[in-house]
């Protein structure tokens, strides 16, 4: 009786007792106590099936743990991508709505301009032998010309030109660009660096509004180093084959980041009284965007300015070139 009685307790009752135990700690979530196994016989083989068993449900845990962090990466990427476009279609809501006041303004503004430019320059002709008046009328001429420039840029940005897209070569179109403004005299100091892909295809767009575009940020490039520095120019195309990237990134005095948001608003510029307008880059946002493109900006006071202009492909077959 006594030899039955411990086998009962060691072989049955004490393995029974333990499973019990590791299915409440399984229940509170501990899936770390597995059942001793103790015999070979059917309560050593159930010890083992419970232990198999707690080994797939420590499988099925960290596979779920796994797919939710990746879930949530996923959700969060999905929320920075939807909070870009909510800031793109604000913007592009805002220069809408300026575009239409600015170009309301211009006309108004561009015909007494014209008035005040045609008369300064006869009485000029009129008062040649009073060089004080002369000098004053100088002045006239030089601060109506700065204001109709201005007006033109108003225009410029008002207008939103369709783009009319023919194939071209991006990297040609950034070597050419270059050639037209490296010889200024704000380059002088400035190491220019290529890195152009030439695996870049040919793509649809407008040249001359691209054009614009690069001259825009080349010069605010060249500006933010007035003492010198170095202008790298990146392109490549993306690894998922869906745009052409251009990449500008100077070693200048970079932008502070409460004025990130607002390089793109029209008339917006941190430069010298004169020096600039604040219609060049969101000019350039227009066309970009007429492009179905993207146009961004990365900044650290200190260390430099990088924007990146990502062009849609488009098949340049679809268009004879011109």
């Amino acid at each position: 009786v006594l030899f039955l009685s411990f086998f009962i307790t060691t072989g049955i009752i004490r393995p029974l007792k333990a499973m019990v135990v590791s299915t409440r700690k399984i229940a509170e979530g501990d899936l770390s106590h597995e059942v001793p196994i103790t015999s070979q016989d059917e309560i050593g083989q159930l010890a083992e099936s419970f232990n198999h068993m707690l080994v797939r449900l420590k499988r099925a845990r960290q596979e779920l743990e796994d797919y939710g962090r990746v879930l949530e990466e996923k959700v969060e990427e999905r929320s920075q991508q939807l909070r870009k476009i909510q800031l793109q279609l604000m913007q592009s809501e805002k220069l809408a709505s300026l575009g239409r006041l600015a170009s309301g303004v211009a006309h108004e503004i561009n015909s007494p301009l014209t008035g005040i430019l045609t008369f300064s320059h006869i009485l000029m002709r009129k008062l040649k032998e009073n060089p004080e008046l002369q000098k004053e009328l100088e002045l006239i001429v030089r601060e109506t010309t700065r204001v109709s420039t201005i007006v033109r840029g108003l225009l410029d940005f008002a207008r939103e030109s369709k783009p009319q897209k023919r194939p071209c070569n991006v990297n040609d179109l950034i070597l050419h660009t270059l050639s037209l403004v490296e010889r200024q005299a704000v380059f002088q100091n400035i190491r220019i660096v290529k890195n152009l892909d030439a695996a870049v295809p040919i793509i649809l767009l407008d040249a001359n509004q691209i054009q614009q575009v690069f001259m825009n940020v080349l010069l605010n490039a060249a500006d933010a180093m007035p003492q010198g520095g170095t202008l790298t120019i990146h392109s490549a195309r993306s690894p998922e084959d869906s745009f052409v990237q251009v990449k500008f990134t100077d070693t200048g005095c970079g932008i502070p980041e409460e004025n990130l948001g607002r390089i793109f608003d029209p008339f917006f510029t941190t430069k010298a009284e004169k020096k600039g307008t604040g219609l060049g880059l969101a000019v350039s946002y227009g066309i970009i965007e007429r492009h179905r493109g993207r146009i961004e900006v990365q900044s650290e006071v200190g260390r430099g300015t990088t924007i990146a202009i990502q062009l849609p492909l488009e098949a340049a077959e679809e268009v004879p070139p011109v």
